[in-house]
């Protein structure tokens, strides 16, 4: 480590030494509990639970415990206004889940959620250099095709190649993520082999509100974001919007231009109740992204540079998403059963857009666009047996759902004839039906069981399982848990049917991928509460991997995707702790060992061996003030490049190891008035997440936020 980083960090140690003796005369309280929501296919009773003397929580089947308050100034805790019973607590759960909540991402100033997902145990992420590039989060060394992302319960992968593009995704109206790791599809389907990102969007509580907040910084940055709210027992909205510009930095290393992102988002969230039995919620998610899109590849052979990399280009990408979903949840039988009907859009139109000079040499506008499109209907009901409580708590949960994937490849102008474009529709259909029991005895021991049958009318049928455990062992506060499950991902349309293009065909005659995958761990309660820690185990066995370059046709000189025979291996080790060291002073930590291989034992690209998180949040003067320090570190990690000799032959690279950390303040002059500020890379690390893509540098940051708490005067 160079002078001037061990300078960085003995400052830094200095100022956190000196909050925390600050810190430490304040009374040390436990961690709050946590709920999780998306590891089991039971609903939650729409009703709200009453408040109930100990001795009767265990005869009330349809009641979730609630959990106590937590005071508002814990670092790091959920203190959201809404509903935080609803979900299963988190010691009845078999599966590895993390959670990030919205304080969390407000006190870090989180300004892409996939560098959220960057603080947590089993997940990595890798992008193409600047924000609005394709960003990949990845699960235990899967694919990102692997992990399914869910916004308010819509899926949001594209039917286009199963991938999310986390740049595409802003935190600002996120209240709440959930990553769920292992095998997920016995509950979601195709794409949950890996894992599962669940987000929820803010629900409102209280009189009509509007928040507003704005942002300028490094790269020309400039950042608008707004939300109008309001919410009584009658029922809520929330309307967000935001705009974010940057103008970018070269990511090419050679080159000269830089690549700017322009985001905007548009998200609507309400909830209707019809009754004290019934509630109708909706959920509207539209974005639209433009942004600089740097090519690869070098025309000019040159012994000085012996790998392609990225380079200038005058391409921009522009992409639209729209995810819409309506859900009808209901009580009957005195909550013993809660039903749901939902209906979910997902759409995708994305395309490369080229210089109008380009445009005019070619004598067409030149552009070329993927529409992809998913329709989803679902129908979920949970029993909860009534049956006496020394014989356990039993909850039963059917589900089916109809689901339809389509896709068009088009191309407009003779420029991008040979890159594809045909304009041919596909579509593909499957009828599902998944069961589940989950049952608590003795509020210690928590079993759950379950399966899913996919029958595909262009595919062959599967059938995937799950089941789970969890054992609360107070006396010694140690929580044993564990999880075995399979998976399945279907290929993408773009790999069965994309148009040909130049160097790239597509392959009708692919086939699905399996898995089967377990984790065994052990969670510990130390200090009364205040320090959690856990340590898992996992593995994952991965058959028929599609292979996105595995082949090559000598004739045509084109790549197409295949099926690698044989078994991918993924396992490694996890360790989480956090720490609420005293009411204003929290501390957290992260650790993952991933060894990642293909069948024929070469290492897979972009996992990284050795990744570790620390973070540090610390509030002052009473809870208005807020600071913040996040490092990151992932170990050297292999990834691909190509020979710039014109072969184009694929060869094993390394990057670089990198230390990231990030600084962050806030402060509250008034209740309703914020100022605040981050440095990020405070470092000025040089790294790269994919070979030949920079990144930026040292960036500063400052911001203010203005809240307007009752617009219509009528609080009381």
């Amino acid at each position: 480590m160079s002078n001037h980083h061990s300078q960085f960090f003995a400052s830094v140690a200095a100022v956190a030494l000196s909050a925390s003796t600050a810190a430490l005369a304040q009374q040390p309280i436990p961690l709050p509990g946590i709920t999780i929501e998306s590891a089991t296919l039971e609903k939650a009773t729409v009703a709200k639970p009453r408040a109930t003397k100990p001795a009767e929580t265990d005869a009330a089947p349809s009641a979730m415990p609630q959990q106590p308050a937590a005071p508002a100034v814990i670092a790091g805790s959920d203190t959201r206004g809404g509903d935080t019973t609803t979900g299963i607590p988190q010691a009845q759960i078999g599966s590895a889940v993390s959670v990030v909540t919205a304080t969390d991402l407000q006190q870090q100033q989180v300004r892409t959620t996939a560098d959220a997902l960057r603080t947590l145990p089993g997940v990595s992420v890798a992008g193409y250099g600047t924000p609005g590039s394709f960003t990949q989060v990845r699960i235990r060394g899967g694919d990102g095709r692997q992990t399914r992302v869910l916004i308010d319960g819509i899926e949001a992968n594209t039917t286009k190649d199963a991938e999310f593009d986390f740049s595409n995704l802003s935190p600002e109206d996120i209240q709440r993520i959930e990553v769920i790791r292992g095998p997920m599809s016995a509950l979601y389907g195709s794409g949950a082999s890996g894992g599962v990102v669940s987000i929820e969007t803010k629900a409102a509580k209280g009189p009509l509100a509007l928040a507003f907040r704005t942002e300028a910084g490094s790269f020309g940055t400039k950042d608008v974001a707004a939300q109008l709210s309001a919410g009584n027992d009658s029922g809520f909205f929330s309307l967000t919007g935001q705009d974010r510009f940057s103008r970018g930095f070269v990511v090419a290393p050679d080159g000269s231009v830089k690549e700017d992102t322009h985001l905007q988002t548009l998200g609507f969230r309400s909830g209707l109740n019809l009754s004290p039995t019934a509630k109708l919620d909706t959920t509207v998610r539209y974005t639209d992204k433009r942004a600089g899109l740097t090519g690869f590849g070098d025309a000019d052979p040159s012994p000085s540079k012996p790998y392609q990399t990225a380079d200038d280009s005058n391409t921009r990408l522009v992409e639209r998403t729209l995810l819409a979903g309506v859900r009808l949840s209901w009580d009957q039988l005195g909550g013993a059963l809660t039903q749901q009907l939902k209906a979910n859009y997902n759409k995708d139109v994305s395309g490369n857009d080229i210089n109008p000079l380009l445009g005019f040499l070619a004598g067409t506008h030149s552009f070329s666009r993927d529409e992809s499109s998913r329709t989803n209907f679902g129908y979920t009901a949970t029993y909860r047996l009534p049956v006496a409580p020394e014989f356990g708590r039993h909850a039963i949960t059917g589900q089916f759902e109809k689901q339809s994937e389509k896709f068009t490849p088009f191309a407009d102008g003779d420029f991008f004839s040979g890159f594809g474009g045909d304009g041919i529709s596909h579509q593909r259909n499957q009828l599902s039906g998944a069961g589940e029991w989950r049952g608590t005895f003795a509020d210690r021991l928590t079993l759950t069981a379950g399966a899913r049958r996919d029958v595909n009318d262009t595919f062959q049928n599967f059938n995937t399982w799950r089941t789970s455990a969890s054992f609360d062992w107070k006396e010694p506060a140690l929580r044993p848990h564990a999880s075995l499950g399979t998976g399945v991902k279907l290929p993408g349309l773009y790999d069965q049917y994309g148009a040909n293009a130049t160097f790239y065909q597509s392959n009708p005659n692919l086939h699905a991928e399996t898995s089967r995958g377990y984790d065994i761990g052990v969670e510990k309660n130390w200090l009364s509460g205040q320090l959690k820690t856990d340590l898992t185990y996992f593995r994952s066995d991965l058959h028929d991997k599609i292979n996105g370059l595995g082949g090559f046709d000598p004739v045509t000189f084109k790549s197409f995707p295949i099926n690698d025979p044989g078994i991918s291996i993924r396992r490694g080790v996890e360790f989480s702790a956090q720490y609420q060291i005293t009411p204003a002073l929290f501390f957290s930590a992260a650790y993952t060992y991933t060894d990642a291989h293909r069948p024929n034992g070469e290492a897979e690209y972009r996992r990284v061996p050795h990744g570790y998180r620390f973070d540090t949040r610390y509030l002052f003067d009473d809870g208005k003030g807020t600071f913040s320090l996040a490092a990151i570190n992932n170990s050297r990690t292999p990834d691909v490049a190509f020979l710039n000799d014109g072969s184009f032959k694929s060869v094993t690279v390394d990057l670089q190891s990198y230390w990231l950390v990030q600084v962050a303040a806030s402060y509250k002059l008034q209740p309703n008035l914020e100022v605040y500020g981050r440095v990020e890379n405070a470092l000025n690390a040089r790294y790269q997440e994919v070979y030949g893509y920079n990144t930026p540098g040292l960036a500063a940051y400052a911001g203010v936020k203005i809240k307007f708490d009752d617009l219509l005067g009528n609080k009381k």
